[in-house]
């Protein structure tokens, strides 16, 4: 399925001195229910509908045509400055983090209290009453220029991933494997493409 949105600006690179202005627009023909997620430890949404720990998100219910307009600034120095809390889930991303989009018809399955930040997961106990289910797309978020703060965060970042040394090790070994799989499953889709034209060139042989 085609991705439904256009979104400005292409490039999400951010400035510590100014928020980025964003726009999602719905360029499909039909309603689409979002949910913009930044999971990141030095940025956030600014005025979300709903924010924990890491992440921030805003909500909308967007139809044909129609454009979400918001920001992503830097978390305020004070944050930035405190210790990197355990979650409840390791972050095992680039501090910088990403920016993401949920999104399908019809999602409001669950609880309606945006002062909850949604997941993909939440939707899966209401995915048979769905007429479709959701997608979701990550973009990665960049950096322009570091400030003080910001090396005192990527200081305590390395002492995270420090303190969770196993977890990342698990973690990296997780996804080096999907690597190799993803790999094998190309070689064999490219294999049987070869195995096809083969078949396709005997059979105009033996029809010449």
């Amino acid at each position: 399925m085609d991705f439904p949105f256009e979104i400005t600006s292409k490039n999400l690179l951010i400035s510590p001195d100014n928020p980025l202005q964003v726009q999602v627009k719905n360029i499909s023909e039909t309603i689409k229910d979002v949910f913009v997620t930044v999971d990141s430890l030095l940025f956030r949404i600014l005025n979300p509908t709903a924010a924990e720990n890491n992440k921030s998100q805003i909500y909308s219910e967007m139809k044909a045509g129609e454009t979400l307009h918001f920001q992503i600034g830097l978390l305020e120095e004070a944050t930035l400055n405190l210790p990197i809390e355990d979650d409840k889930e390791t972050y095992f991303k680039s501090i910088e983090g990403d920016f993401s989009i949920i999104y399908g018809p019809d999602l409001l399955y669950t609880d309606k209290n945006f002062r909850c930040v949604h997941v993909l997961s939440d939707f899966d106990k209401f995915l048979p009453e769905m007429p479709l289910d959701p997608e979701v797309k990550y973009f990665p978020l960049a950096l322009k220029h570091e400030t003080e703060a910001i090396k005192k965060r990527k200081i305590e970042h390395e002492k995270y991933k420090k303190n969770h040394s196993k977890e990342f090790a698990e973690w990296n070994a997780k996804k080096e494997l999907e690597r190799k799989e993803r790999e094998a499953e190309r070689a064999r889709i490219i294999a049987w493409q070869e195995v096809e034209k083969k078949k396709m060139k005997r059979r105009k042989c033996i029809l010449m």
